[in-house]
C-alpha cells in the first residue's frame, strides 16, 4: 500500500493535540492527573494564592510587563492571560491617550494592537474594531491590523520599543509566538472567569413568570398609583413604552451608527464613542460586559428624542427642584426659567442659610448592552421607585421585596435615628450592600436557590414593555439578547413621598446623583420647592408628617410602659426577708473593703484608723458602734 504524501513528497505531520486550558483545583485529585508545578513555577511567589497574584500582575507597569512576567513560567503564563489584567490596561492606560477603543476581539489583542500603533506614532483603532476574534486569548499571537492615514499598510518588521518599563519591549507576542498547554495548571480563580467567558444563558433562568402584567390601554395614572404604586408592588406595563419616537428604532443599529455612532457615552466607568462600544459589544465574552450607562436627559444629536416617557409615570415631583432653576453648563438638563443663576442657589428663594441644589439628581438614563451583560442586585437611589422601559432587546428580571435580601447579597443594616414613617412599608434602614459577584456569577450560583424562594419574583420584558421597581426592592436585569436597550428613570409621585422624604432628611450621607454636598440640603430644598409649587401636594405631606409624629410619639409611651420598675436607689436597702435591720449600703469601694469614713475627712477616704489596719496595725476609733477588724488582707499599690 502506497504511502501518503504531500506535494511536497514529505509525509503530513499529525495534527497537534489540542491545547488545555487552566482546570479547577479539585482536577488535581483525579486518577491520571498531570502533576501540578505551581510550587517550582512560582519560587518565592507561590505562598501568595491566586488572587493576589492577579494582583500583582495587574500592578505592572505596562501589558508588556505583563506578558513578559508570563513568559516566566507555565503557571504565570496562564495567570497572565486573564482578561481582567488586560482589560484594566487597555482602559486605564491606553484609552485615556488614545480616545478610542478599537476592540480586536480580546482585550490583550486589543492592548498589543493599541501599544504597537501608539509606539509608532500612529492613531489606532479606526472606526472601533478590528477583525472579530483577531487575537483570541488561546495562547498565541494575534496578527496586528496596522492602519495609518488612509488604511495603508506599512512593512512589517520587528516592533519599536513599548511603553514598558525602561522602553524594553518584551517580544513573548507577535509571529512566530508559541502555544502553551496549561493543563496542568490548577486554580479556581483563574479557571472561574474562564469559565463564566464561555457559560452560555441556561434556559432555566428565563423560565417562570410572577409579575402580575397589565396593559397600558387598560390603565390611567390614577389607577396604577392607587393599585401598584401605593402598594408598592411590582408589574410590567405591557405597550407602555412607545417604539419608532422620533423616528428611532433602537434595534438598528447601523442607523444608530449613522446618527450617533461618534457620540460618547459613559460605558463600565469609562467614556467610549458608540461606534467603539457597538465593535466592542458585538464581539466581547467578558463574563462582566461594559453596560452603556449614561443619562438620558440632553444627549446631543437628538438621541433623548428617541423615547416618550409613558402616561402613566409622567408625574414626578422632583420636577419642582428643576423649575425655575437656570443651569446653562449641565448638558441642557435645566428647564429654565427666570430665578437661578451659576451661583447654586434659586435667587434666594430657597430656606434661609440652606444652598438650594443647582438642579434635581439624576434620575433617567439609556442603557445598552450585549447578551448576558446585565446589573447585580440592587435597590434604586433615594428612596425613590423607578421604571425601566425597553426600546430594543428582551431583559429578563428577578426581584425581591425590601425586608428579603436575595441569596448571595449580604447586607450590613443599621436603624435609622427616627421611626419609620406609617406609610412606608418596610422599616427604613441604612444598609450596606456586599454583593461581590457579576451579574452571570450571581445567575449561575444563585438563580435556582433565589426562585425557590417564596419571596422573589421574576418576568421577561421585551420590547415595549415597562418594568415597574417599587422604592426599596431589590432587582437584578440580565440582558438576553445581542443588542438591548432600554430607558430607565426613577420619580417620585404621591404614592412613594413619604418614603422618599424620610430618606432625604435620615440619610443625608447616603443621597446620590447630586454634585458636592448638596445631598446634605436636598431634603430641606425639596420641602420649600414642593410648600411653593406644589401646595396641595405640601398639605397632604404635612398632614402626614403630624400622623408619622403621633405615631412615634405613641410607640416610644409604649415602650416605657413596657419596661420594668427602675432599681432602687436609696442608700440603704430594703428590710431583709427575716424582719432584721436594714443593712447600710456602702458608699465605696473602701467602705465595701471594711474601711471607714470620719467626719470632716473627704469621702471615701480611710481615716488614720483605717490606715493603720490596712498596714497590718490596730485600727483606731471609728464612727461604727463595733470596732474595727484587722483588713483580711494588705493592698498592692
Amino acid at each position: 500500500m502506497a504511502t501518503p504524501s504531500s506535494p511536497l513528497g514529505v509525509l503530513p505531520s499529525p495534527p497537534p493535540p489540542p491545547l488545555r486550558d487552566v482546570q479547577p483545583y479539585g482536577n488535581a485529585l483525579l486518577p491520571g492527573a498531570a502533576p501540578s508545578h505551581r510550587a517550582a513555577d512560582l519560587g518565592a511567589l507561590a505562598v501568595l494564592p491566586d488572587g493576589l497574584l492577579l494582583r500583582v500582575l495587574g500592578a505592572l507597569q505596562s501589558g508588556a510587563d505583563i506578558d513578559a512576567a508570563g513568559a516566566a513560567s507555565r503557571t504565570l503564563h496562564a495567570a497572565s492571560r486573564d482578561a481582567g489584567l488586560w482589560r484594566s490596561a487597555v482602559l486605564r492606560q491606553l484609552h485615556p491617550t488614545q480616545g478610542v477603543l478599537g476592540y480586536a476581539g480580546s482585550w490583550r489583542a486589543t492592548y498589543i494592537r493599541g501599544a504597537t500603533a501608539e509606539a509608532r506614532g500612529v492613531r489606532w483603532g479606526g472606526e472601533g474594531g478590528g477583525r472579530q476574534g483577531e487575537g483570541a486569548d488561546d495562547g498565541r499571537a494575534s496578527t496586528i491590523d496596522w492602519r495609518q492615514g488612509e488604511g495603508s499598510r506599512p512593512p512589517l518588521r520587528s516592533p519599536p520599543p513599548s511603553p514598558g518599563v525602561g522602553g524594553r519591549w518584551r517580544p513573548s507576542w507577535g509571529r512566530g509566538a508559541v502555544a502553551v498547554d496549561c493543563g496542568s495548571v490548577y486554580s479556581d480563580v483563574l479557571f472561574h472567569s474562564r469559565r463564566l467567558a464561555a457559560a452560555p444563558i441556561d434556559p432555566a433562568w428565563l423560565a417562570g413568570e410572577s409579575v402580575p402584567r397589565v396593559a397600558a390601554v387598560d390603565m390611567s395614572a390614577e389607577a396604577f398609583r392607587s393599585r401598584y404604586e401605593a402598594a408598592n408592588t411590582p408589574v410590567v406595563v405591557t405597550g407602555g413604552m412607545a417604539l419608532g419616537v422620533g423616528g428611532v428604532d433602537w434595534a438598528d443599529v447601523p442607523d444608530l451608527l449613522s446618527r450617533w455612532g461618534g457620540s460618547r457615552f459613559h460605558a463600565g466607568g469609562y467614556e467610549l464613542c458608540l461606534s467603539d462600544y457597538v465593535a466592542y459589544a458585538a464581539a466581547t465574552t467578558d463574563d462582566q460586559a461594559l453596560v452603556l450607562f449614561d443619562r438620558a436627559e440632553g444627549m446631543g444629536g437628538g438621541m433623548g428624542g428617541g423615547y416618550r416617557v409613558p402616561a402613566v409615570f409622567e408625574e414626578d415631583l422632583f420636577e419642582v427642584l428643576d423649575e425655575g432653576i437656570e443651569d446653562e453648563d449641565d448638558r441642557g438638563r435645566g428647564r429654565g426659567g427666570s430665578g437661578g443663576g451659576s451661583s447654586g442657589r434659586d435667587g434666594g428663594d430657597g430656606p434661609a442659610g440652606v444652598p438650594r441644589p443647582r438642579r434635581r439628581p439624576d434620575y433617567r438614563w439609556l442603557i445598552a448592552g450585549p447578551s448576558r451583560s446585565g446589573s447585580t442586585f440592587h435597590t434604586d437611589p433615594n428612596g425613590t421607585s423607578a421604571w425601566n422601559g425597553v426600546l430594543a432587546g428582551t431583559k429578563r428580571w428577578v426581584l425581591f421585596p425590601p425586608e428579603h435580601p436575595p441569596p448571595g447579597v449580604h447586607t450590613t443594616t443599621t436603624t435609622t435615628t427616627t421611626s419609620t414613617p406609617a406609610g412606608c412599608p418596610t422599616p427604613l434602614t441604612a444598609t450596606s450592600v456586599v454583593s461581590p459577584l457579576t451579574p452571570l456569577e450571581w445567575w449561575s450560583t444563585y438563580h435556582a436557590a433565589a426562585v425557590a424562594s417564596p419571596h422573589c419574583v421574576q418576568a421577561t420584558v421585551s420590547a415595549g414593555d415597562v418594568m415597574f421597581i417599587p422604592s426599596g426592592w431589590w432587582h437584578a436585569v440580565l440582558n438576553t439578547e445581542p443588542w438591548t436597550v432600554a430607558v430607565t428613570q426613577n420619580f417620585v409621585s404621591a404614592a412613594n413621598l413619604r418614603r422618599v422624604r424620610h430618606f432625604l432628611r435620615n440619610r443625608r450621607g447616603d443621597v446620590s446623583g447630586v454634585e458636592g454636598k448638596e445631598g446634605v440640603h436636598l431634603a430641606e430644598a425639596f420641602d420649600d420647592a414642593l410648600r411653593r409649587r406644589r401646595p396641595d401636594v405640601w398639605a397632604a405631606a404635612v398632614a402626614d408628617d403630624k400622623k408619622d409624629a403621633a405615631a412615634a410619639a405613641a410607640a416610644v409611651a409604649r415602650s416605657r410602659s413596657a419596661l420594668p420598675p427602675p432599681a432602687a436607689t436609696e442608700e440603704s436597702s430594703p428590710p431583709s426577708a427575716n424582719g432584721g435591720a436594714a443593712r447600710k449600703r456602702p458608699r465605696s469601694l473602701w467602705e465595701a473593703l471594711g474601711g471607714t469614713t470620719r467626719r470632716g475627712v473627704g469621702k471615701g477616704r480611710p481615716a488614720a484608723g483605717d490606715r493603720d489596719a490596712a498596714a497590718g496595725g490596730v485600727g483606731a476609733v471609728t464612727d461604727d458602734a463595733t470596732p474595727p477588724s484587722r483588713m483580711p488582707f494588705t493592698f498592692g499599690f
